[in-house]
């Protein structure tokens, strides 16, 4: 089973424990991708209730709904990948 997602004060409460510049850069890409995930999840709401949501809803569930799958493609790991095969 999956842990639950942090919330803004346990992220706050990581960064506070180890003030490095190494975390800070990671807590701003946690913000950065969950502003993603949000505006994501916004155009597919706007798009579902103009197109009555049947495609949207496919994708998004196939997608994994914004669950923290943690599956976020990396453009260097693709190309690493792309050059050893």
């Amino acid at each position: 089973m999956r842990p639950p997602p942090l919330t803004a004060a346990e992220l706050a409460a990581i960064y506070d424990a180890e003030p490095t510049a190494t975390i800070w850069r990671l807590m701003h890409e946690i913000h950065r991708l969950r502003a993603v995930v949000i505006r994501s999840n916004q155009i597919r709401t706007m798009i579902g209730a103009r197109y009555g949501g049947s495609v949207t809803d496919a994708v998004w569930a196939a997608w994994g709904g914004g669950a923290g799958r943690g599956a976020v493609p990396d453009r260097s790991t693709n190309a690493e990948a792309a050059s050893e095969g």
